[in-house]
């Protein structure tokens, strides 16, 4: 039997002088899941997610989505930690974003971040999936100039020195690859196509060594440096799997949803139009954070955030049914938020979009999110 802990949560004051009510809030481990509550609605209340979101349907191992699923793990939201572990068979990969690589002197390179390295939560997260998860951290091409990209696609000397310094992170710390992150560090240095061949030469040799690369990439764009489907195609035998950034469509300069459903049909799209095996390499991106736009501008929230300003609305969350986002507006003594966050509906109507499409998913990231949402999974 799943374990469930009942606990009252107060609403805010302007709420109690309307009503001396509280909330229950379910936390932990349960029998049912999101469906068989029937939560997966394309009206939730307010209430409903407040006294729902902290439980999770106790058949933790269940898998629901059939393709590759990578979780990304951050230092600076902990809960991420505890979500990998408990729900590591709803993932294929997991993605700590603990190490930046760095030029130093002469043909050496720098790794850093690695004070963040927990081997024991590394341990704790193999020995909680029985699919053989592989940990991927992110590796992060930090503080290259032009120069140093220029000499390190020239130079072979620097390029053997590169590889073997990040074959070696591997091998001393027993990852299972990396999650790159350069495109959007180095474009516009040097011609994409340059980039696309220093991409294939540090995955080619990577992976001979049996490790997995995997390469973050933003969405679609008007910019001439884009990723495409040129670039998609040209890479594809030499990463094993492409980080699709499909989220940040809005911000406080222009409010609105994070990420459109037609939009993100329309990146995955842009890189892979036909549907073939190479679309299984996509990792379609899902945010699991959320928006609050003020009049002074606003930023990202993650759950308990969200949750705190949900306690302001009474009724039901606005649905657009374009978007596929749930928005609400409260006011308070900071003046007017308009709050968008990821809800059950949308973000199954996006696991919905990947079956369709054959894609993989990528949540960034597992410390933002509501403990209820990895049902879907």
């Amino acid at each position: 039997m799943g374990l469930v802990s009942v606990v009252a949560a107060t609403l805010s004051q302007s709420d109690q002088k309307k009503s001396d009510k509280t909330v229950k809030v379910k936390q932990g481990s349960i029998d049912l899941s999101v469906f068989e509550r029937k939560l997966v609605v394309s009206d939730p209340s307010a209430k409903s997610i407040i006294s729902e979101h902290g439980a999770y349907h106790s058949q933790t191992s269940a898998k629901r989505f059939r393709g590759q699923v990578l979780g990304y793990v951050t230092p600076w939201n902990n809960h991420g930690y505890d979500v990998a572990k408990v729900f590591a068979n709803k993932f294929t990969h997991i993605s700590p974003v603990w190490l930046q690589i760095s030029p130093g002197k002469g043909d050496k390179y720098v790794i850093g971040g690695l004070h963040d390295i927990d081997k024991l939560w590394i341990q704790d997260v193999r020995n909680a999936s029985s699919r053989g998860i592989k940990i991927v951290p992110r590796l992060l091409f930090e503080r290259w100039s032009l120069e140093n990209l220029k000499s390190v696609i020239s130079n072979q000397k620097q390029r053997i020195e590169l590889v073997h310094t990040i074959v070696k992170l591997a091998e001393d710390n027993s990852f299972d690859g990396f999650v790159f992150e350069l495109w959007s560090q180095v474009v516009g240095m040097v011609k994409p196509d340059s980039i696309v061949d220093f991409i294939k030469l540090v995955c080619n040799t990577v992976r001979e060594k049996k490790l997995i690369c995997i390469i973050v990439v933003p969405p679609i764009s008007d910019h001439p440096s884009a990723f495409t489907e040129k670039y998609f195609k040209t890479l594809s035998d030499s990463v094993d799997s492409f980080s699709l950034m499909t989220y940040d469509f809005s911000n406080p300069m222009r409010p609105g949803p994070n990420s459109p459903w037609p939009w993100v049909k329309s990146c995955i799209q842009s890189i892979a139009p036909e549907q073939n095996d190479m679309r299984s390499k996509i990792l379609t991106g899902f945010n699991l954070y959320g928006n609050d736009y003020t009049p002074n501008g606003g930023g990202p929230i993650i759950g308990h955030q969200y949750i705190s300003l949900l306690k302001k609305v009474k009724g039901k969350l606005k649905h657009d049914s374009i978007s596929e986002e749930h928005m609400f507006e409260v006011k308070d003594n900071k003046g007017r938020h308009t709050v968008f966050y990821p809800t059950l509906y949308s973000i199954q109507k996006r696991i919905e979009l990947c079956e369709q499409l054959e894609t993989g998913i990528s949540l960034w990231e597992l410390g933002q999110g509501l403990d209820y949402f990895y049902d879907l999974f």
